[in-house]
């Protein structure tokens, strides 16, 4: 008399396994985020109402977004221990099927600083950046539709069905970043002053952004090959969950690398106001303008020129530079364009007096 057939159990190393792997690296990712956002508030206490928002949203989705990958990882090994099966004949967890908005909350919210750093870097680049602001809207809708669609499946396996929602909402994340990336490197290449130590410096901005952008890129683009080769497997869920963190991890890299960045600025590097507007937040002005408020400079009479923090009525502090630049240098890098920074709330407009030497005064409101 022979035994009954034993049950087929599907492979775990491509479903639980991807879990797994994928909250691991993401709760690595969330600690270093955690980490920056508190370096973040001790360094830049006076940054904008707006970047100090931004970084609470963009915790709060995160925290999240790490509840959800780690009920999943329970649900799936814990609760259906004894039913392997059961990750394939059942709708899923909650969680589960939420994952896909709360990861496309985060990378939306991350977005959001790039987005309004390049609409300060002037109308050159709108068209462009309407196209990215396109793409990450529809993203969100994607994702946010991927959601409603688990909640509406009978099994996991059904989900295969509706897989491009998944892999289109990871091609638009990856076009709006290139489109970014492509606005940011362009407006430093055209910031170029011709001296050399700045333009070493730009040369540096533009490694840095290229190198923050791909990031996001490969593990975006991972998530979206691995939805579209292996759509009945959950290999792109894994790569997704360490994916969304990266975004608001870069985020506050971004933020929290203007002081340092500006700190180790090539020693000697002229003070002219041609090398005074570095976009993106990196100027060889003193830090209070970097963490000050709009500007705006204008021809002082015989005296040169004259670039004032106009934040508020009281000051505490005063700097004054010389150089021997002409007031022709004091322009922006691309004509009409306003001098932007990194955090995305500064630009200073500067007008010819004509006169030459100039002077550079500086004041931080308190």
């Amino acid at each position: 008399m022979s035994l009954p057939a034993l049950p087929v159990f599907p492979k775990l190393d491509n479903t639980l396994g991807s879990y797994f792997i994928g909250t691991y690296i993401g709760l690595i990712f969330y600690g270093i985020t955690i980490q920056q956002a508190f370096r973040y508030y001790r360094l830049y206490p006076s940054d904008s109402k707006f970047l100090k928002s931004l970084v609470i949203v963009v915790l709060i989705f995160e925290t999240f977004h790490t509840v959800l990958c780690i009920h999943v990882c329970y649900f799936s090994a814990m609760l259906k221990f004894t039913q392997p099966l059961a990750l394939f004949t059942t709708p899923g967890s909650r969680s589960l099927q939420t994952l896909p908005l709360s990861a496309g909350l985060v990378v939306v919210t991350a977005h959001a600083f790039y987005v309004r750093r390049a609409y300060l870097l002037g109308a050159r680049w709108r068209w462009l950046l309407a196209v990215a602001v396109v793409l990450i809207v529809a993203e969100l809708g994607f994702s946010a539709a991927a959601s409603a669609k688990a909640y509406m499946l009978v099994t996991i396996e059904d989900f295969s069905k509706a897989i491009w929602l998944i892999a289109t909402a990871c091609g638009m994340t990856a076009f709006a970043d290139l489109f970014l990336c492509s606005m940011f490197i362009d407006a430093l290449h055209r910031s170029r002053t011709g001296f050399r130590k700045t333009d070493t410096l730009i040369n540096t901005l533009i490694l840095y952004a290229v190198g923050t952008g791909l990031l996001n890129s490969i593990l975006i683009l991972l998530a979206f090959i691995f939805s579209v080769v292996y759509p009945k497997n959950e290999i792109y869920a894994g790569v997704d969950m360490a994916g969304a963190k990266l975004y608001s991890n870069m985020l506050l890299v971004a933020l929290n690398s203007r002081k340092t960045l500006y700190e180790s600025r090539p020693s000697g590097a002229s003070t002219s106001a041609a090398e005074s507007s570095w976009p993106f937040g990196f100027t060889s002005i003193p830090t209070s303008v970097l963490d000050g408020s709009r500007g705006s400079a204008k021809g002082s009479g015989g005296s040169g020129l004259e670039l004032r923090d106009l934040r508020g009525q009281n000051t505490q502090a005063s700097t004054t530079m010389h150089t021997n630049a002409s007031a022709a240098d004091v322009k922006a890098p691309v004509p009409g364009m306003p001098m932007t920074y990194l955090d995305g709330s500064r630009d200073y407009h500067f007008e010819d007096d004509g006169e030459s030497p100039m002077s550079v005064k500086t004041e931080a409101a308190v």
